[in-house]
């Protein structure tokens, strides 16, 4: 009977004395070295598989996203890939492409719509990424193309990008297939619509209805990354006025207007400026910011 009240004893004390100290009955011994870790700023611990089992919440706040990961070694590859246009990466501490397209979201297997591509650097990074799986669309209007068809003529040989297909149209000419795209880029080309639908091949660009075929090309979820140099809030309307200029307060109400919806900012190309690198397109002008890339996307409802 004694040994029975032994092994009963335990049973019936510790899940109780556990209770109590869950219930601020007693403090409970911690360890200081997990404490300190644990404590230092900008340091996480991965946790444990006790820790895992006992709390699954952790695996979704500290567990890496695969998915996440495996795009993020995918633009890295890109990037250091030998079969790059040569210079291209030499125009990578300025343009940052990486980083423009991690901030995106581009992934290998999507279809990418890189429109008024220019010269194809962005074009080139976004192929190498999405692969053969994938699709991306450089388009030109005749004037992008007549000022970049050197650089055109060599990054398209036979044999390059064979996962790009080039759309070459008036920017009133432009019609895209519904729901075709998972990304569509506008890089450094915005102001030739912001500006009061300025003009571009002698015509009027109806900066609405193209945002509006932009918008129906887009498959439910589907993002627009806006970059483009920026000015201050508050600069005088003739800087803001300035071709090469966007004003991201203004940009934002348009594009929500025609049914985006804001995401988020990165400034991820001001920093060649702040770390000495020359900036792409170098301005004296009052008011400047430097690059602003923004991200918007479709509804998904």
């Amino acid at each position: 009977m004694t040994g029975f009240r032994h092994r009963l004893l335990p049973a019936v004390l510790l899940p109780g004395l556990a209770l109590l100290a869950a219930c601020g009955g007693f403090p409970l011994q911690a360890d200081p070295e997990r404490s300190a870790e644990l404590g230092r700023p900008g340091t996480t611990s991965a946790p444990s598989e006790s820790e895992i089992t006992a709390r699954p919440e952790l695996t979704l706040r500290q567990r890496p996203d695969p998915a996440a990961a495996a795009a993020a070694a995918s633009i890295e590859a890109a990037a250091g890939s030998a079969g790059r246009l040569p210079g291209d990466a030499d125009l990578d501490p300025a343009r940052r492409g990486p980083e423009v397209l991690q901030f995106l979201g581009i992934r290998p297997g999507m279809t990418v719509l890189d429109l008024y591509s220019g010269g194809g650097y962005y074009t080139e990074l976004v192929a190498l990424v999405v692969g053969v799986s994938g699709q991306v669309v450089a388009h030109n209007n005749p004037p992008y193309l007549d000022f970049a068809g050197q650089e055109l003529a060599a990054r398209f040989t036979p044999g390059r990008l064979v996962q790009v297909e080039r759309l070459t149209v008036p920017d009133d000419g432009l019609q895209l297939p519904p729901k075709r795209f998972n990304a569509v880029l506008m890089i450094d080309v915005y102001p030739d619509i912001y500006f009061a639908d300025g003009e571009a091949d002698g015509r009027r660009v109806d900066g609405r209805r193209l945002f509006a075929e932009v918008y129906r090309s887009l498959r439910p979820g589907g993002i627009l990354g806006i970059a483009d140099h920026a000015t201050l809030p508050g600069a005088p309307p003739e800087v803001a006025g300035t071709p090469g200029s966007v004003d991201p307060a203004r940009l934002r109400r348009e594009l929500e207007a025609a049914g985006f919806r804001y995401e988020a900012r990165s400034d991820v190309l001001l920093q060649p400026e702040a770390a000495g690198v020359a900036p792409r397109y170098p301005s004296a002008q009052r008011g400047r910011e430097g690059h602003v890339l923004l991200r918007f996307r479709k509804p998904r409802d």
